[in-house]
């Protein structure tokens, strides 16, 4: 061998051998990740909640921060939580171009829905309520009880997510 075809050999096993690691690395972070959720679904399931719903409700909404608060305008008693319910129970004609949303600003917590790819132009949104999926297809009726469930029941709070 001389001495080139060493110096090459050695740098195509080293490069061989990184590829092969990064593979590696891949197939142990994913894997993690599925066992993580096979964990979470299975103590959902063992805590008598139904994962069928919990696992269609999450394909279909986002909920972010703590939807069941009273802001400072809320308007008889409803939460952006029973605002999405009735929307959600209707086929969704609000979330299809908005969500639901909280906001802070200076020191007030209020109300906020805005276009989906938009903010107030004062603060920040805290609570949030979204389709994931914002087509023209709206949910099945049963997506519609799984997603009522989700919120009914406040999932989100009780259910780690990975």
């Amino acid at each position: 061998m001389r001495l080139f075809e060493i110096v090459a050999e050695k740098q195509d096993i080293q490069k061989a051998m990184d590829t092969e690691r990064s593979r590696f690395d891949l197939f142990i972070k994913e894997s993690e990740c599925r066992l993580k959720e096979l964990n979470r679904l299975q103590d959902m399931a063992c805590g008598g909640i139904n994962i069928d719903y919990v696992q269609i409700a999450e394909k279909i909404i986002a909920v972010e921060g703590n939807p069941h608060a009273i802001t400072n305008d809320t308007k008889n008693g409803k939460t952006i939580a029973d605002e999405a319910i009735e929307d959600i129970a209707l086929g969704c004609p609000h979330l299809r171009s908005r969500y639901f949303g909280n906001k802070r600003y200076e020191g007030f917590y209020q109300r906020c829905d805005c276009e989906y790819g938009y903010g107030p132009s004062h603060g920040y949104i805290v609570d949030e309520i979204a389709l994931k999926g914002r087509g023209s297809v709206l949910p099945t009726d049963e997506e519609k009880d799984a997603c009522i469930y989700y919120l009914k029941n406040k999932l989100y709070e009780r259910i780690e997510h990975v």
